[in-house]
């Protein structure tokens, strides 16, 4: 799919360290044109930043947004994207050719390719709930601090520029592959309690591949999976990049099974049917984590003990009680991941509801909730509200007396 290209100008954002927010340059809403460019240059010590406001970008939107860099001579930039309170919520270095830089959000078709020759855009990064966004240019070995917009720029003497580009359109809303799930097909999460695991992954039969993406340094993701051959189980991250991951495996009720780190001289893990084929099939819960995540038990004990290398059954002082919260200290910087199974399924869920949050604008169970859910009955959804609108329930059957139980159900706190 090819569409046109308007250069929105031509402009240079220089800023030293950033500790609180930026004076970015302003694109407005980047949905308004299929493509805008902008010429940046940084040298070091200095940051160069843009912001922007985005309708929902998501696989059920269904929309997408690639954002990369058209360096010039050869100049090595790092990009990242921080959301309007200041948190940081990817960043890349050299996904795009050579030293070019690149992210993809939403859709993962139709697949796009763009002149900079590297990855293609396929929505690896996860999607993006509409708001505002801070998009931030700098030399290589820049380092992107989690909280209020914190950067501190390469001091190096790295410098150069290039053009960053946006480009913005419309998905295909198609299903993934067979066997294939993501993290989120809108703008959603997969918790790091076994309470806010993602338990609908929207499809049937064998899963051998789940697709997820950390929002921060510290996002933990925890997915219910269902395991029908125990003997041949196996999970594994070898087809991720960036991200050092490590992998612990949980009963359904959230009690430590096995667990992975730093597998065959990488910074990938693998769990095997080690510890598994001894405890057969069922429901089970498997959480990808950053390195040096460590869970514990509700009074702060750690489920397993010091070492999260090999593969065993939980074995410290918490061992006997369930997942409650997790330490830890991460370094790394996180992107999309591949999380690869054998001997796994999809487990059957029935419908899901939308969320407390129904006009999505952070505030959840509120006056303004209800009036939203009340408003998209009678045929007026607001742009921000829940993508499922009036089917509340999920049953396929919109506006129904049942989507109104369902609706205060949730709202009060309880299941679907």
């Amino acid at each position: 799919m090819r569409t046109p290209t308007v250069v929105a100008g031509l402009a240079l954002a220089l800023a030293s360290a950033a500790y609180a927010q930026p004076v970015p340059i302003e694109l407005g809403d980047i949905s308004a044109a299929p493509t805008t460019s902008w010429s940046y240059g940084v040298s070091s010590g200095t940051l160069a930043w843009f912001s922007f406001t985005v309708p929902e970008v998501s696989r059920c939107a269904p929309t997408y947004l690639d954002i990369y860099t058209e360096n010039f001579g050869g100049f090595d930039s790092e990009i990242a994207i921080y959301d309007s309170t200041g948190r940081r919520l990817f960043n890349d270095d050299d996904d795009g050719a050579g030293h070019n830089s690149a992210m993809s959000f939403g859709s993962s078709t139709p697949v796009r390719s763009y002149s900079n020759g590297g990855t293609v855009g396929d929505g690896r990064d996860g999607p993006l709930p509409a708001g505002t966004y801070y998009v931030v240019a700098t030399p290589f070995n820049s380092y992107f601090l989690d909280t209020d917009w914190n950067v501190i720029p390469d001091a190096e003497g790295n410098q150069g520029g290039g053009q960053i580009v946006f480009q913005w359109g419309s998905g295909d809303g198609i299903e993934p592959p067979a066997g294939v799930a993501y993290e989120s097909y809108c703008a959603g999460d997969a918790g790091h309690s076994i309470a806010t695991a993602a338990t609908d992954l929207r499809g049937s039969g064998a899963l051998t591949e789940i697709r997820g993406y950390t929002q921060y340094r510290e996002d933990i993701d925890i997915y219910k999976i269902c395991i029908t051959d125990a003997a041949n189980f196996s999970a594994d991250t070898f087809l991720s990049l960036q991200m050092d991951t490590q992998l612990y495996l949980f009963d359904a009720n959230g009690r430590g099974v096995t667990l992975n780190d730093d597998i065959v001289e990488s910074v990938q893990s693998r769990i095997t049917s080690s510890v598994v084929a001894a405890l057969g099939n069922g429901e089970y819960y498997i959480a990808v984590t950053p390195s040096s995540c460590r869970p514990q038990d509700a009074s702060g004990q750690n489920l397993w003990g010091d070492t999260a290398s090999g593969e065993r059954l939980a074995d410290g002082p918490g061992a006997a009680n369930p997942l409650a919260q997790w330490e830890s200290f991460v370094v790394n910087d996180n992107t999309w991941y591949i999380l690869r199974l054998t001997g796994a399924s999809f487990c059957e869920n029935g419908p899901v509801c939308g969320p407390q949050d129904f006009n999505g604008d952070g505030d959840s169970g509120t006056d303004q909730d209800i009036e939203a859910f009340f408003a998209c009955l009678g045929g007026s959804c607001c742009p921000t509200c829940w993508s499922g609108g009036a089917d509340f329930n999920g049953d396929g059957d919109t506006g129904t007396d049942q989507d109104i139980e369902a609706f205060f159900r949730v709202l009060g706190g309880n299941p679907c």
